[in-house]
């Protein structure tokens, strides 16, 4: 199970570094968007910094994502079962049923 999640994950990285926009239907996207090269400034010192072009990782949050982190419903939001974090990654929960080896 884990070399299943371990090769998803280098294709995803694969395409991402390809540069194409990867979706994961009704979760989200993610494309890689240039930034310009800039003036920054050192928060320490105040001095003037030249800031390099680079690429970032942007995440955009899926439509069905959304609805069930925001729900329509007037009422606030109470953590069931199907809205509480996770304790488990997904390696995690592939590794559960064997027995742990250190």
């Amino acid at each position: 199970c884990e070399a299943v999640v371990d090769a998803i994950i280098g294709r995803l990285a694969d395409a991402i570094v390809a540069g194409d926009r990867v979706e994961l239907r009704g979760f989200g996207s993610f494309t890689v968007v240039e930034t310009r090269a800039r003036m920054g400034r050192n928060p320490r010192s105040g001095a003037s910094v030249a800031v390099e072009a680079k690429a970032k990782l942007v995440f955009k949050t899926g439509k069905d994502m959304r609805d069930r982190l925001n729900p329509k419903a007037t009422a606030p939001r109470a953590m069931t079962p199907s809205t509480r974090p996770s304790k488990l990654s997904a390696r995690s929960a592939c590794t559960s049923s064997r027995p742990a080896t250190t």
